[in-house]
């Protein structure tokens, strides 16, 4: 009679019903908030995600990567090992609200994190003065324009090489 009950009451616990779990290995955490590393605009992101599901097959599992500002970065099944790996460098400047989605038949686990994208200065417009320099003239390098897509200050290092053999001066003037 007691083992008897003990079936009955195992016959009636959920065989499935348990949802997928979700490790994001890529991005680094420190790149998953807005107070922390930043990745430059233009670099590739890698996006590496380990899905784990006791229930279904890796196959039977959908996964979606958005962000708010480009939209879909991935969309589709994750390989036989339950790995989702992609790399992005077509993010735009912004911070990015990334949505990762992971469904199975019965459930649906979702994640969020920012990540930061740091637009690049524009390419410097410089004007070397004197216009027609000659060997006994000291040599400068006027900045007419550079913009950070932020506003932020942006700081020029100089190389100067004469004959094709670079100065050891980092600055604006060449002596």
């Amino acid at each position: 009679m007691i083992w008897a009950l003990i079936v009955g009451c195992f016959a009636e616990f959920p065989t499935r019903d348990f949802p997928p779990s979700l490790l994001i290995e890529q991005p680094p955490e420190e790149y998953r908030s807005t107070d922390g590393a930043v990745y430059n605009e233009n670099t590739a992101i890698p996006f590496v995600l380990q899905i784990i599901d006791n229930d279904s097959n890796a196959q039977d599992l959908y996964v979606r990567v958005q962000s708010d500002i480009n939209d879909m970065l991935f969309e589709g099944m994750p390989d036989s090992d339950g790995m989702v790996s992609i790399i992005d460098s077509s993010l735009e400047p912004g911070t990015h609200q990334i949505t990762i989605n992971v469904a199975d038949e019965e459930n649906l686990i979702s994640s969020e994190f920012p990540l930061v994208i740091n637009g690049l200065p524009s390419i410097p417009e410089l004007e070397i003065l004197p216009q027609n320099p000659t060997t006994e003239d000291h040599l400068t390098a006027d900045v007419i324009l550079i913009e950070d897509p932020e506003g932020d200050e942006v700081t020029l290092d100089f190389v100067w090489s004469l004959n094709g053999v670079e100065q050891e001066v980092t600055e604006s003037a060449l002596n």
